[in-house]
């Protein structure tokens, strides 16, 4: 069992043991499946006609923590107390590393590894590296192996993390946009034009941005577009490329004026 004990009001997943009229007993899936009791008080804001209307053996619930007595080895749970926000982002949480433990155990299998064995060994520095064993095979999709060599797993077991890696995980990618209004009044304005937007596109992109691109929207103006794995990363490359591009215009004796998107 899991030595730790849960803190006050932090929410947490469990298990459903054992149901009666006056409350549920509850294994909590992150502490080893210690026990705690959630009082039909603490089911919902409204009146309870009957407990298992909410709560049923075998379910799991997200449940927030009230009190912690070590000595007593006793918690006490509430369901009507997590908002709906928390529940979401508990669940979403939950069903990722849920999702990683069954993607590893898989790998394990296919190279004839104990996962337990695995997980006593390389747990830890795995989810120092990548927070949880999900990270991982994103990691290899994002990167490739090469994100792997600080672990020092066995090689058969690499290969196998990575054909998964291929088979199941589907990197998410954002988008950004800005549409810039760019006018040049000389003859020579649409050459001028091209020269600034290749300027601006030949600036290095990160590690993490996959595409940037360009389009008239109607003359003059333009959208930007940068696809990347990060919003916060692909919006910081925007800015740069919108940046470089204002000065080229600027330099070329034209126009700029730029209307920021999402």
């Amino acid at each position: 069992m899991n030595g730790e004990w849960p803190e006050v009001g932090e929410v947490t997943i469990g298990t459903v043991k054992n149901v009666y009229d006056y409350g549920a007993y509850i294994a909590l899936d992150e502490y080893g499946g210690r026990i705690g009791f959630l009082h039909v008080s603490e089911v919902s804001t409204t009146w309870v006609r009957s407990i298992r209307d909410y709560v049923e053996e075998g379910r799991k619930v997200v449940v927030k923590i009230i009190r912690v007595d070590p000595e007593k080895a006793h918690i006490d749970l509430s369901l009507r107390r997590v908002t709906e926000s928390e529940r979401r982002k508990t669940l979403k949480i939950w069903k990722r590393k849920r999702s990683g433990s069954m993607l590893l155990a898989r790998a394990c299998r296919d190279t004839g590894l104990s996962y337990e064995e695995v997980v006593l060994r390389y747990g830890d520095a795995i989810k120092g590296e990548f927070e949880d064993f999900y990270g991982l095979f994103e990691a290899v999709v994002e990167k490739g192996v090469e994100a792997l060599s600080r672990l020092g797993l066995p090689e058969d077991l690499v290969k196998a993390i990575e054909r998964i890696a291929k088979e199941k995980i589907s990197v998410k990618k954002v988008e950004v946009s800005g549409i810039c209004e760019v006018y040049f009044y000389e003859s020579d304005g649409v050459e001028k034009l091209k020269k600034a937007f290749d300027y601006a596109f030949k600036l290095k992109k990160p590690e993490g941005i996959e595409d940037i691109r360009a389009y008239t929207i109607g003359a003059p103006r333009y959208r930007i577009e940068i696809v990347g794995s990060d919003y916060s990363l692909a919006a910081r490359f925007l800015k740069r490329v919108v940046d470089r591009l204002r000065s080229a215009v600027e330099k070329f004796g034209g126009n700029f004026k730029y209307i920021e998107e999402r």
